[in-house]
């Protein structure tokens, strides 16, 4: 049978002991990317956050809109999910940023296409959200390889993976890998946008730390739907 693969250099040369970093992408920084990073720090569908695993999460826009705090509907739904906002300013992207990541998590498709504009070579270890969760979803199905014993290891080995996967599984749509953008849009939108960072995020933590906690957030946020607009 096909296991996890066994722990590799991360990206950039780092020893082993280095921090795993993941950089989460959106347009302007102020309501997916900054939730996306809140979400995966923190934890979801009760499994603990990447931060309690040794990896950073940070996020970044595709906008040259600088210095801008996150949106003030956003950070609401943030919180009636649990969750609590990182109080940074937005930033736009850099090729620096983009090499110093091992996993680059983008909104949508038309994000993911620029940070590889900027830098091509990325393209193994950058995903949409959505697009990773659904490859991590078919490698929780593997057995998993007793040398992985850490979260990084095996964030590390599921990207390796997932990029052999590219070309293999698709979705139902091609937009069902993409996370609209809420700006502008009622709380309900944010609210939503806010849920479908939750379902995407628990199968990427679900690969790092194989055993929920109950307790954790982003439980309730898995049930049920966003009220319509």
């Amino acid at each position: 049978m096909t296991s996890f693969l066994g722990p590799t250099k991360s990206h950039g040369g780092s020893d082993s002991s280095a921090t795993f970093v993941v950089l989460v992408v959106c347009a302007a920084n102020r309501c997916r990317s900054p939730a996306m990073a809140s979400i995966l720090s923190q934890g979801a569908g009760g499994y603990p956050g990447l931060s309690a695993g040794g990896a950073r999460v940070y996020s970044a826009g595709t906008l040259d809109e600088k210095d801008v705090s996150i949106d003030t509907k956003t950070k609401k739904a943030l919180r009636k999910a649990g969750y609590t906002a990182s109080d940074s300013l937005s930033r736009s992207i850099s090729r620096e940023m983009i090499a110093s990541a091992d996993l680059i998590l983008t909104a949508s498709r038309r994000h993911r296409t620029r940070v590889l504009r900027l830098a091509p070579d990325a393209l193994a270890r950058t995903y949409t959200i959505r697009e990773f969760a659904r490859y991590c979803a078919r490698i929780m199905t593997l057995p998993v390889s007793d040398t992985l014993l850490s979260p990084t290891d095996r964030l590390t080995a599921a990207v390796t993976l997932a990029n052999h996967q590219r070309g293999m599984s698709f979705p139902t749509r091609l937009e069902d890998d993409d996370i609209v953008d809420p700006a502008g849009r009622s709380r309900w939108a944010h609210s939503r946008t806010v849920q479908l960072i939750v379902a995407a995020a628990t199968p990427i933590l679900a690969i790092a730390f194989r055993e929920p906690l109950s307790g954790a957030p982003g439980q309730a946020s898995l049930v049920g739907s966003a009220p319509p607009e």
